[in-house]
């Protein structure tokens, strides 16, 4: 099976994975937004912004090590260091980040003091647990992601993701509405699904060939300092990665006495982050088939599939991006309500940062498969900078607008120099077929904002007819405005897909994928000449 296939085949999967768990952090911020004050969601977003910083220097970067070297060294069949790699990694990596956790558990009170924000000192106790609970937990999903396990990856997220939902109201109940009850939930939701990733992982390496030959300690000691490096300069380049995703929050809880602010930039940027349903599908796959790839020096092989994966998020990601560019703050209100219709600003810059940022990562990830860590720590490096320079200019003059500015440059600079040093590297270039999903998005953007005063009234007029139907008013207007947004987003995607073949925008490589799918779900050979007839393609 060619990697083309192997990506399309397990995306698939992936997808379907990524749909689930979007779609239950989606219900599971519209239910703490409607439960809970703003003032208490931002309180919890900032504690798990600061747990989540922590996380990333816990195990010296062992559990990103994982994730690479699972499928390189199945590429080379060293089945030896290979199981070394999943005993070091669960050993020494749940020891270390165990150190974290009673030092975060008994310093959160310093802590809560030292970023200005002393009610969050409950919260970060109840996660400080959660280092643990999620350095075993990633591990697991590290393991199964390298062995292009995709299905059962993802299953598990969606059961934690369900977990987290259906706890969050007993939780509140018995707790009261506060973010010590999201972080006991949240906590929670983790520990019960932990076994089943563990019971996968161990019928997983079970079924590898057994080592012929253990490693003596001189080899095991020279493996493991090149885990340990590969692993520490990993985490020096997320975590400099993660001062772009979490200081804005932390910078916004230090400026700001206000945790309302955080409620809804934390909102306002989550829902963006349905953005990423479609990249992150495609990068679940793609980084072990690159790494495989590369463990078996195939150069060509790694241009050929990082253009294609690249051209691929840009296809599949525009239509979402167009619509939230166009009716952040209609969607703002429809689902978490008045109070956070003012993050439109936010939402609007977060998506085209989050847009920008999930396509060149395709790029960035290749660099990381072949172990350009260097690279990517002076491109990561240079972008945290500029965006701590520029929280601390725009958060005091601009508020949560100015975050979510600051993450749009940073994030672009990095992308900039992402494509760069791909260009240079391994001769990566966009592909010429990505300009024409571009185009065809832009097009449809622009029609969208011309019509969208008119959809709007349209709106209007339905939600007057849920209004005057008898009994849960308010719950049937919120339907029909539900309804009425499905239609604009199918109306927007058959758009977009008119505009795709007019501009002939699907390649051999999308045509044959889906000729393939076609073929997996038997439809005739008529009825798929008539699908690729109306995609512009010609037919024998």
């Amino acid at each position: 099976m060619s990697s083309e296939s192997t990506i399309a085949k397990s995306s698939i999967w992936s997808f379907l994975g990524q749909v689930m768990v979007k779609f239950f952090s989606f219900l599971y911020t519209i239910l703490i937004a409607r439960l809970l004050v703003p003032a208490e969601v931002g309180s919890f977003y900032l504690a798990l912004s600061v747990i989540s910083v922590i996380f990333i220097f816990t195990d010296f970067g062992i559990d990103y090590a994982i994730g690479r070297y699972t499928p390189y060294l199945f590429g080379k069949k060293e089945f030896g260091k290979l199981h070394e790699l999943v005993r070091m990694s669960y050993s020494w990596g749940s020891l270390l980040t165990l150190i974290f956790t009673i030092a975060v558990f008994l310093l959160s009170d310093q802590i809560s003091i030292l970023i200005n924000s002393p009610e969050i000192s409950s919260a970060l106790k109840i996660l400080s647990l959660y280092l643990i609970v999620n350095e075993i937990f990633t591990i697991s999903s590290g393991i199964l992601r390298g062995r292009k396990r995709i299905k059962d990856m993802y299953l598990i997220n969606s059961i934690q993701g369900f977990l987290k939902l259906i706890l969050l109201i007993p939780l509140i109940y018995i707790l009261g509405p506060s973010s010590g009850a999201l972080a006991a939930g949240f906590l929670l939701s983790f520990v019960l699904v932990l076994p089943i990733g563990l019971y996968w992982v161990i019928k997983e390496t079970r079924s590898w060939p057994k080592e012929e030959k253990k490693l003596n300690t001189h080899e095991k000691i020279s493996f493991g300092k090149e885990i340990i490096y590969f692993g520490f300069v990993t985490s020096l380049v997320i975590g400099l990665s993660s001062l772009i995703e979490y200081s804005d929050i932390i910078m916004l809880g230090y400026f700001s006495p206000s945790r309302i602010d955080i409620g809804i930039y934390s909102i306002a940027t989550g829902l963006a982050n349905l953005v990423l349903i479609f990249p992150s599908s495609i990068s679940s796959i793609f980084f072990p088939i690159v790494a495989e790839l590369h463990g078996k020096d195939d150069k060509k092989g790694v241009a050929k599939i990082t253009a294609t994966s690249f051209n691929w998020v840009v296809l599949t990601t525009l239509p979402i991006v167009i619509l939230f560019l166009v009716f952040s703050e209609n969607l703002l209100t429809l689902f978490y309500g008045e109070s956070y219709a003012p993050g439109w600003i936010v939402m609007l810059f977060f998506t085209l940062a989050i847009f920008i940022r999930s396509t060149f990562s395709i790029c960035g990830s290749t660099l990381a498969a072949m172990h350009k860590l260097g690279i990517q720590l002076k491109i990561i490096g240079l972008a945290a900078i500029v965006n701590i320079i520029l929280n601390l200019i725009l958060i005091p003059a601009m508020g949560i607008n100015g975050a979510a500015i600051a993450a749009l440059i940073s994030l672009g600079l990095s992308a900039l120099l992402t494509y760069y040093y791909s260009k240079k590297i391994f001769g990566f270039n966009i592909p010429k077929q990505s300009y024409k999903p571009l185009l065809a998005g832009l097009l449809a953007f622009i029609i969208l904002v011309i019509i969208k005063a008119p959809i709007l009234g349209v709106l209007d007029e339905f939600t007057s007819i849920g209004i005057q139907l008898p009994l849960l008013e308010q719950f049937s207007t919120h339907i029909v405005k539900l309804a009425v947004f499905g239609f604009i987003f199918f109306t927007s995607l058959l758009l977009y897909l008119f505009l795709l073949i007019a501009l002939r925008a699907f390649g051999p490589d999308e045509i044959s994928l889906l000729q393939s799918g076609l073929k997996r779900m038997k439809v005739s050979q008529k009825q798929t000449d008539k699908l690729l007839w109306l995609l512009g393609q010609k037919v024998r």
